[in-house]
């Protein structure tokens, strides 16, 4: 029912956000979609066309009530996950979504959040706070689709990511991967020459072994501190090294 969806639609942010991508219809302009979780609801007339990304309200059993994001068909309703062995929409993972902090409205509070991508939607009471780290759900030119990781603000919404030419939100930089440069950096050889040598031979002397070894470890050549230089006379160096 109408009461339903709103209740629905109201609620839908208090929960970590599923996403549903049609994957059906394709051949009949879209899946079917009902205005209830029984099949015996009313039919909406418009269908929800292939490719549009939705996000869960309620999902009973295989009926799925959703708000949807993109693509076209009714705003909001009930979908079978599938019809008899055939998807009808699956499930996206979005914990591999890139990752946003907010950097803008600092002096009001934060920032504006609306419920949805027009700029003319209506405005959330509670603004996204400075600082908060939000998750990328879907990105329609300046304006992003996003659901709370950290801080405080509503749970789910839209927002622009910049007004004017101010930043409001900033995508943060997947950070580096440090185990294999921990492990590197634990794993090194220290080859010192030995006189009368110098660095360069013994790149060339352990060559072979550095090939062996592979790219795990790091090779040092330093300059051994002491010079060392031959008796006056010699014939044999070597010979008067080992003594």
């Amino acid at each position: 029912s109408p009461i339903e969806f709103a209740a629905l639609h109201h609620n839908h942010c208090s929960v970590m956000t599923v996403l549903w991508e049609v994957v059906g219809g394709g051949e009949t302009g879209g899946i079917r979609v009902r205005s209830g979780c029984d099949l015996s609801s009313d039919e909406i007339p418009e269908r929800l066309s292939k490719g549009a990304l939705l996000k869960q309200l309620q999902l009973v059993g295989e009926r799925l009530s959703y708000q949807r994001l993109n693509g076209k068909g009714p705003d909001i309703g009930w979908v079978s996950l599938r019809l008899k062995d055939k998807e009808l929409v699956v499930k996206k993972d979005s914990s591999s979504a890139p990752l946003w902090e907010v950097v803008g409205g600092g002096d009001k509070g934060g920032i504006l959040v609306r419920q949805g991508v027009d700029v003319a939607s209506a405005q959330e009471s509670e603004r996204l706070a400075t600082n908060s780290m939000v998750r990328e759900i879907m990105l329609a030119g300046e304006r992003l689709c996003y659901e709370l990781v950290k801080g405080t603000g509503p749970a789910c919404g839209w927002v622009s990511t910049k007004l004017k030419d101010k930043d409001l939100v900033v995508k943060k930089r997947p950070p580096k991967s440090t185990a294999n440069a921990q492990s590197k950096a634990e794993k090194k050889v220290i080859a010192v020459h030995a006189s009368p040598a110098n660095p360069n031979v013994m790149k060339f002397q352990t060559a072979a072994l550095k090939k062996m070894l592979g790219s795990e470890f790091e090779w040092l050549y330093p300059e051994a501190p002491n010079s060392w230089q031959p008796a006056p006379g010699s014939i044999y160096p070597d010979e008067i090294e080992r003594t």
